[in-house]
């Protein structure tokens, strides 16, 4: 059933708008549930144990690397150069060129601050340096082995640095520089906490210091000591940008939450837009189709009936047969009518939980002939063979007896509308085990696989019937009446090979005595469709 365009643009268009509003919902919440992990890491990361066993690390790995670098700066040839100025005679143009070279040294390797050579007692070099410090160099050198790199910390004025030094040969024929303290604080030192996983704005505050350690005085969260290549200092980190960067952290979680709660609410409000706009769509085609079939079904025996009373009382000439024949029609098409009011009022009576039935303990066998034979004179003007098979000596069954009327009636009905060409019914009333067992067998067009879990909702009809017949009720209707009397219904079928529908009553749990009332949720969804028939 196509429904207008009118009716449907608007909500296609609304459709697609909530798509695009959940996609957008959900991505954005993705990347806040990123954020928010990435946060909460970070949060965890500041945790001051955290923080000084990373700091520690970073010390061993600030040792390791400016150790390598110092043997690397040794090796350059450019000292090399500068040992054969310094055994030569010194002159101003040699004083030149060595500058020159030291200076180059300095440029290709950041971790000098100022190279030196040492030989004969000379020492070349960019800056002059005072006597103490010469003095003091000389001593270490002298004790140093040949072909080792060493270091010690000398006094240079004020202050002490972190002296580098490798002896060549003897008599203290050596390459010497100071350490760029500055540098590595600056740039090694951050470079390696940035790898060891400190965030960007506590490494702006991680700086290397000279002097005794003072462990959380002065506003500093936590002290390392730098041993091995700079023994006289030590890592600092403040504790205030650690404490400001915490609760920033956090301040910044709350948000991420919040905004997470609220996408996940638009997300919400979405979903149920959506499921809305569907089941309006869905409701909206099922009352079409439920409008054109109620007209259909309506229609034929209303025709007929007015067809042959018209016929009855113009025509004065029919002859008793005929007229018996006409009766006989108008009578059938009015049970007919009968028979589907009568669905609609029990579908209304089984949602609203009113529909009750009353088991009395009978033969379930005469019941069925009974019902069976009422019906086969109808099958039989329609060129059907019905096959009636009735087991003896079945136990008494407690059961309401126009309820199971009912049930035969809308499976023997169900197989003539499906019954094709091939126009064969059976009806098998028999005793399996503990249970008693009724079939309605056909030969007609079966249903589809994929299609049988569905066909006990109320208003479904399959895809492949040969008419459009019927409301979708009987299935439904006959599921109810089983539960209600404690049993099932099953179906086999195949298409093209016909179905076979069984009723399966148990004989020794007892029938349920109450009226069965159960909120079946695919025909609650679509029972309402029957209130705009009275004009909603």
């Amino acid at each position: 059933m196509t429904l207008n365009k009118r009716d449907v643009i608007y909500p296609r268009l609304a459709l697609l708008c909530l798509v695009l509003v959940v996609v957008l919902t959900l991505f954005l919440f993705g990347v806040g549930l990123i954020t928010l992990k990435e946060k909460q890491a970070e949060v965890m990361s500041l945790e001051l144990s955290n923080v000084k066993l990373r700091t520690e690390r970073v010390a061993a790995e600030v040792n390791r690397q400016t150790w390598q670098q110092a043997e690397a700066t040794l090796a350059d040839p450019g000292f090399q150069e500068l040992l054969a100025l310094a055994s030569q005679k010194p002159s101003a143009t040699q004083e030149q060129e060595a500058r020159r070279i030291a200076s180059e040294v300095v440029a290709r390797h950041p971790v000098v601050k100022q190279a030196m050579a040492v030989a004969d007692g000379r020492i070349v070099t960019t800056q002059q340096v005072g006597r103490g410090f010469r003095q003091a160099l000389e001593k270490r050198l002298a004790a140093a082995d040949v072909g080792q790199t060493g270091t010690d910390p000398i006094w240079l004025g004020a202050r002490q640095y972190q002296v580098f030094f490798k002896v060549f040969d003897r008599p203290n024929r050596a390459a010497a520089f100071i350490v760029d303290e500055q540098w590595i604080s600056d740039v090694l030192l951050h470079r390696i906490a940035l790898s060891f996983g400190f965030d960007p704005v506590t490494v702006q505050h991680v700086r290397l210091k000279q002097g005794e350690m003072e462990p959380f005085n002065d506003g500093f969260a936590l002290n390392t000591q730098l041993t091995g290549v700079l023994p006289f200092m030590h890592i600092e980190i403040a504790e205030s940008p650690i404490q400001r960067q915490k609760t920033n952290a956090v301040r910044e979680t709350v948000y991420l939450v919040v905004s997470c709660l609220m996408f996940l609410s638009i997300l919400a409000a979405g979903l149920v837009l959506i499921i809305r706009l569907v089941r309006d769509l869905h409701v909206k085609q099922m009352r079409t189709d439920f409008m054109s079939a109620f007209s259909h079904e309506l229609k034929t025996p209303l025709t007929l009936i007015r067809l042959y009373a018209e016929t009855l009382q113009n025509d004065d000439e029919l002859s008793p047969a005929t007229r018996e024949s006409y009766c006989q029609i108008i009578s059938r098409e009015s049970e007919r009518l009968s028979r589907l009011l009568e669905r609609l009022l029990t579908a209304r009576k089984i949602e609203q939980g009113r529909n009750q039935y009353t088991l009395v303990a009978g033969d379930l066998a005469q019941t069925v002939s009974r019902t069976v034979e009422s019906y086969s004179e109808h099958l039989r003007l329609r060129g059907f063979t019905v096959d009636l098979d009735l087991a003896q000596l079945l136990p008494l069954l407690r059961f309401d007896s126009e309820a199971i009327s009912q049930a035969i009636l809308n499976l023997m009905d169900n197989a003539r509308k499906y019954s094709g060409d091939a126009r064969y019914i059976a009806v098998r009333l028999f005793r399996e085990r503990s249970e008693c067992i009724l079939e309605v067998e056909d030969h007609g067009v079966g249903i589809p696989p994929e299609e049988q879990p569905k066909i006990f909702e109320g208003f479904y009809r399959v895809s492949n019937s040969p008419s459009r017949q019927g409301f979708g009720l009987g299935l439904f209707l006959v599921q109810h009446v089983m539960k209600a009397h404690n049993g099932r219904v099953e179906v086999f079928s195949e298409s093209a090979k016909g179905s076979r529908f069984r009723l399966v009553f148990p004989l020794s749990k007892p029938a349920r005595l109450a009226g069965f009332a159960r909120n079946f949720h695919p025909f609650a969804r679509t029972m309402e469709l029957a209130r705009y028939v009275g004009g909603r």
